[in-house]
């Protein structure tokens, strides 16, 4: 089994998390991608790439959350089909995707595929998400009064597992291996049984508009 543990940085949040990515302006641009792909005990790929910010400026409030700049990302970044091209080939080899709020990463590296009208391969690999798996492990209190639990920050859930932090959250590479140690963590815990490969709302009506040929 390989798994492909997965994580973006991005100018910003969608419109609404709900909206479809076929519709990429509702969502953000991708600033950088990371991965690992993996059997468990391996390490067989690791690649981190900044996108180079063609058509998008990254606004101030992005840059003070992930540090990086319009000019770092000019400087150093590469092309997004360059990068998306990379990424595929990784998608090929795996068996499982992995991320920390996967559903919101899957979005955005999703909606880049459909921006270049290109076939998004990501959308047929079953998936796990650390997140929403190790809410009723971390059982932290929700907030503003609110029932139930709230969802666990990466850094948190490393926390809660390792007690200790990680360092440079929010940036793609090092959140990448940390959600790669968490998993593995909480995979050894028995805590993924089942994958999930049920397709979410957004995703049949991609397929079913117009016979969408990017699937």
């Amino acid at each position: 089994m390989k798994y492909l543990i997965f994580d973006t940085e991005s100018t910003g949040l969608p419109r609404e998390e709900k909206d479809p990515f076929h519709y990429p302006e509702y969502w953000p641009r991708m600033v950088q991608l990371a991965w690992i792909l993996t059997d468990g005990e391996t390490i067989i790929t690791e690649e981190n790439y900044l996108i180079y910010p063609d058509g998008f400026v990254i606004p101030s409030s992005s840059m003070e959350i992930h540090g990086i700049t319009n000019e770092r990302a000019r400087e150093e970044g590469k092309p997004v089909l360059e990068v998306l091209s990379v990424f595929s080939e990784s998608i090929k080899q795996a068996d499982v995707l992995v991320g920390h709020n996967v559903s919101f990463d899957r979005s955005i590296v999703t909606s880049e595929y459909s921006r270049a009208k290109l076939n998004a391969p990501i959308l047929k690999l079953p998936y796990h998400c650390t997140m929403k798996t190790s809410t009723e492990v971390c059982k932290l209190p929700a907030k503003g009064g609110r029932r139930g639990y709230k969802w666990p920050s990466l850094s948190e859930l490393h926390q809660f597992l390792f007690e200790e932090p990680f360092e440079h959250a929010h940036d793609a590479s090092a959140d990448v291996r940390a959600c790669m140690r968490c998993y593995l963590e909480l995979k050894n815990r028995g805590l993924f049984q089942e994958l999930w490969t049920k397709p979410d709302p957004k995703e049949m009506k991609w397929k079913k508009r117009r016979n969408n040929p990017y699937y």
